[in-house]
């Protein structure tokens, strides 16, 4: 495995150097593992690209949805615009928290007052985007393309960030499947549903 890692190095360098020279955000490399990728992808809804520091995960997990999002498009969509609303990336850490990625507290002040109103997360900011997509959408394979990439998984306390919702998140529980399930969130009161 060293060994194989040594000789592909240089390779994922160069990868890793192209990404940061170029600010395109609509450019992107089709590498040959996308296929296969997109098989899996498109059954289980996510996936985890784990290896050590400074393979290209990160640049080939941007550069894949960037691609599929690119696929799901029609030829006179603008691909920098679908990127720019439909692919997030958030990078968990220590001190990331579910009041970050679902949805929190904040204080805010009306007319002199304090109130404290519940504030969106990026998770539940991007389900809800996806969700309303989705249902404009003619049929499933019609529906626009969401993806949130997290960067650093294995940094956050993932039962802290994901809470209640980690259930959500597996494809036979989102939005229009067999064993569709919602939660309602504890600060809003709202129903949180994960989208296909």
């Amino acid at each position: 495995i060293v060994k194989v890692y040594k000789e592909k190095l240089d390779t994922f360098r160069e990868y890793n150097r192209e990404l940061n020279d170029d600010s395109n955000p609509t450019k992107y490399d089709k590498l040959p593992w996308f296929e296969d990728v997109e098989e899996q992808f498109q059954y289980k809804k996510q996936m985890v690209f784990h290896g050590p520091p400074g393979t290209g995960k990160t640049y080939g997990a941007l550069n894949f949805a960037k691609w599929w999002i690119d696929r799901g498009l029609d030829e006179e969509k603008d691909l920098s615009n679908a990127i720019n609303r439909r692919l997030k990336m958030v990078t968990f850490h220590p001190t990331f928290s579910y009041q970050d990625f679902i949805e929190g507290i904040t204080a805010k002040t009306h007319d002199g007052e304090l109130a404290y109103e519940p504030k969106d997360g990026v998770l539940k900011e991007m389900c809800e985007q996806a969700k309303q997509a989705y249902e404009q959408a003619d049929s499933e394979p019609d529906a626009p393309r969401y993806i949130l990439i997290i960067d650093e998984l294995n940094r956050g306390n993932i039962a802290k960030i994901f809470g209640e919702i980690i259930t959500l998140l597996e494809s036979d529980k989102r939005l229009g499947k067999a064993n569709e399930m919602k939660t309602e969130l504890p600060h809003s009161e709202e129903q949180l549903i994960v989208p296909p």
